[in-house]
């Protein structure tokens, strides 16, 4: 892909980050301001309040890396692996972009109504990572769906545009069936999501075994 085109999400991502921020609206995210497109962000949106430092230093962490690249392959991250997969899935970082990460990061004790506070270093190791592996650093399909995040939960995988349409004809049972048991399974569906490049070939849906 050429520079020019790799670079335009992080070039969309600076320019909602740096531009005077609006004034807010009923129904958005506490943690978000007014986005130029009602109901979808910008990459990553413009973060707010107190995650607006870590969105920052997420935008510079992205401007010192190389252009994106197509499908990557990342050495497994203990710490991530062991921490995040003790309680769900442990995601490809390529589905969140930097700033969504980094905002998620800064309040763990509260994870989705969970506490999920973990100590200074590891939390700090973590978020350089999740940064470093973000969606802006991949060129693949699912990378690049995955940027646009949705308003009202800017951190949330499984509310992302991208996310929603695809699953919108699989039924709620599907992912409360004990071989799935979760919307952030991704694996019981997808055999290659532990890559991040989530190919429509590489789907196949569990059967539910019937008692």
């Amino acid at each position: 892909m050429p520079k020019a085109l790799s670079a335009l999400p992080l070039l969309l991502l600076l320019a909602s980050c740096r531009s005077a921020p609006g004034p807010e609206q009923p129904g958005l995210h506490p943690h978000v301001e007014q986005a130029a497109e009602p109901g979808l962000q910008p990459p990553a949106g413009r973060i707010a309040g107190a995650e607006r430092p870590a969105a920052a230093w997420a935008l510079r962490t992205l401007s010192e890396l190389p252009p994106p690249q197509g499908l990557r392959v990342l050495a497994e991250n203990a710490a991530y692996s062991r921490e995040c997969g003790a309680c769900h899935y442990p995601l490809n970082p390529s589905l969140l972009p930097a700033a969504s990460w980094a905002g998620l990061m800064t309040n763990l004790a509260d994870h989705f109504g969970d506490n999920a506070s973990l100590d200074q270093q590891t939390t700090r190791e973590l978020t350089m990572w999740l940064v470093a592996n973000a969606a802006e650093t991949w060129d693949t399909e699912s990378a690049n769906r995955f940027r646009l995040v949705a308003r009202e939960e800017p951190f949330r995988v499984t509310a992302m545009p991208y996310w929603v349409r695809k699953h919108s004809d699989i039924p709620g049972s599907v992912f409360a069936s004990p071989p799935v048991r979760s919307k952030v399974n991704c694996n019981a569906c997808h055999s290659d999501a532990e890559t991040g490049r989530y190919d429509d070939q590489a789907i196949k849906m569990p059967k539910e075994e019937k008692p």
